[in-house]
């Protein structure tokens, strides 16, 4: 098959849609399928890889990224023939759109209400309904959904219910498409390997008890509300520490820590380029997020063993039971609910299960797996153009 992948970072270290669509034009190309790539920015080492087309960026006036990036493309796409194009995220137009950060009207809301206080939830409704960029992603979306071809691919269940929910025309043209962990990277054995070199680097003694926060968007994964948690949880047991791990502003979060008094238990690591050393850090993953398609952390780490307490608005949620190997829990919710889940996670007994189960929940679940079911897609999609 020939296929196009279009997205605009083609680069690995961006972000998740982007380690899979990298990942995914290799696994394509060893099965014998020819890719092009077509983007606005890429890493340099993929070049050597694929035939890749950079987009220009030539807005017009008061024109959306979005819009422009669309009609790059289109002029781009015109005179070559694929048998698939593959649009990620807000790309269009394509054949099938995979949408990793899940539906933009569904996120909207949740990020309103990560805001702290219920002013700034007022503010930030108010704000998305007015401000031009935002506006332009809702009318980019509803074009996506409106081309009566495309094909949609969710990442977990929750992200197909929310597509299904806001745009119910398209309803029999949405399918998910699971993600993929791999267990030879991410296992309890490669954790128990690095755990001593992993937490004497991040300055962890063998008695703290840790928890890993992993985020870029800290307000809407929920950091804001775990470090309130904290206050109770520290409280109760000293000897716990939350590790932070991405690449978000941290400025905030740091005076907040110091105002609650849990600044000595709060260790801010930055980004990590190899996340296995955070879990091999760590004794559970805390994401408390508001709104997530799936989130892939939660995943890696129930590979590595980990217990995992995070919240129902995750669709990464649907691989755990609660009391079991992990905690669930609905956000927003109080401080005292949240300090309990943490509590939770760290016992002796859901940590014992999730060491045991956790990684045989998530072994199923591989790339190849994921993979083949993104070509399994083209392959109907193919055909349904062929009948046309």
């Amino acid at each position: 098959m020939k296929i196009a992948l279009a997205l605009e970072h083609f680069d690995p270290m961006h972000g998740g849609a982007e380690r899979y669509a990298c990942a995914l034009a290799a696994w394509l190309v060893e099965r014998g399928c020819t890719i092009e790539i077509f983007c606005r920015r890429y890493a340099p080492e993929q070049a050597a890889r694929f035939t890749i087309h950079r987009l220009a960026d030539r807005r017009g006036w008061g024109e959306s990224s979005q819009t422009c990036f669309a009609r790059e493309l289109a002029a781009a796409l015109e005179g070559r023939e694929f048998d698939v194009v593959h649009g990620f995220n807000h790309v269009r137009p394509a054949d099938i759109m995979m949408l990793h950060g899940g539906a933009h009207r569904a996120f909207e809301r949740a990020n309103a209400a990560s805001a702290p206080t219920r002013l700034g939830r007022v503010m930030k409704r108010f704000f998305y309904r007015i401000a031009p960029r935002y506006s332009a992603l809702r009318r980019n979306e509803l074009a996506q959904f409106s081309d009566p071809h495309a094909f949609f691919l969710g990442v977990s269940e929750k992200v197909a219910a929310d597509m299904r929910r806001l745009y119910p025309a398209a309803a029999e043209r949405i399918s998910v498409v699971r993600l993929g962990i791999d267990g030879s990277r991410f296992s309890p054995d490669r954790r128990a390997a690095l755990r001593e070199e992993s937490r004497a680097a991040l300055g962890f003694s063998s008695a703290d008890r840790v928890l890993l926060f992993m985020a870029h968007n800290y307000r809407l994964k929920g950091l804001w509300d775990l470090l309130d948690a904290m206050v109770e949880v520290t409280r109760s047991d000293p000897g716990i520490r939350l590790l932070v791990v991405g690449r978000g502003k941290s400025g905030r979060y740091r005076v907040r820590a110091k105002v609650l008094g849990v600044a000595d238990h709060v260790c801010f690591a930055g980004p990590m380029r190899e996340p296995m050393h955070g879990y091999a850090a760590a004794d559970a993953l805390v994401h408390p997020t508001y709104y997530d398609a799936c989130a892939t952390v939660c995943l890696e780490a129930m590979a590595c063993g980990l217990p995992v307490a995070t919240s129902r608005n995750n669709g990464a949620s649907a691989y755990l039971e609660d009391g079991v190997g992990g905690v669930l829990f609905e956000m927003p919710c109080s401080r005292g609910v949240l300090g309990r889940a943490l509590t939770r996670v760290l016992t002796d007994e859901i940590r014992a299960a999730a060491l045991r189960d956790n990684p045989e929940r998530i072994r199923p679940w591989t790339p190849e797996r994921s993979f083949s079911e993104v070509l399994a897609c083209y392959r109907r999609r193919s055909s349904a153009t062929a009948v046309d």
